[in-house]
This record gives C-alpha cells, sequence and structure tokens, in this order.
C-alpha cells in the first residue's frame, strides 16, 4: 500500500470525517464510510476526538484534533453530530460547524 504524502494527497480529492472515538455504532459508521469514499476514488481524513466541551476527566483534550481540520484542504466533510453534540445540542454544533464554511458538510 502506498503512503499517503502531501504531494500525493492533490491526486484524489480528500474527505474529512469528523467523529467521536471509535466505538460502535460509530466505528461501523465510519468503515462503512471509508469503504465508500475508497470506491469512490476518494482520500478520506479522519479526526476522532470526544463529544464537545466534554465534562468527563481529560475527554477534552481529545478534541484539540479537531483544530487540524483545514477545510481548504478538504473537498468536503462528513460529521457524526450525534457523537460530537452530546453535551453542546444544536446551537453547540452549530457553532462548531460555522469554523469549517465554504467546504460541503454533510451530518450523519
Amino acid at each position: 500500500m502506498q503512503r499517503q504524502t502531501d504531494d500525493n494527497l492533490g491526486s484524489r480529492p480528500t474527505v474529512g470525517i469528523v467523529m467521536r472515538g471509535f466505538r460502535r455504532p460509530d466505528y461501523d459508521i465510519w468503515l462503512s464510510a471509508t469503504e465508500a469514499a475508497g470506491e469512490a476514488g476518494l482520500n478520506v481524513l479522519t479526526f476522532a476526538g470526544q463529544p464537545l466541551r466534554s465534562p468527563i476527566g481529560y475527554e477534552h483534550q481529545a478534541n484539540s484534533v479537531y483544530d487540524l481540520i483545514n477545510p481548504h484542504r478538504l473537498a468536503g466533510i462528513v460529521l457524526h453530530t450525534s457523537g460530537l453534540g452530546l453535551y453542546v445540542g444544536v446551537e453547540g454544533v452549530r457553532s462548531f460547524c460555522a469554523r469549517l464554511s465554504g467546504i460541503p458538510l454533510v451530518s450523519v
């Protein structure tokens, strides 16, 4: 398998998947999405953190991965909003999405 580098990421469109961790059913959704993306000729970057503003222990520190999302390098984003919005509700998820403006976004 060829390792993806910045040089060859541009040869195929790249979509980002933003989700909380790899627990079920999140993992099942991620697996189906990455398989479908591969069949469609897309690269996938996964940003797996925890629910936004989680009050549990150090979970909020895992969300620094969301700061790595660069809308200028992605053709689109798939957000697993039910997991991300657990503690912030609809308005908190909308606020998070505002950071991603200008890029096609799908919520699952």
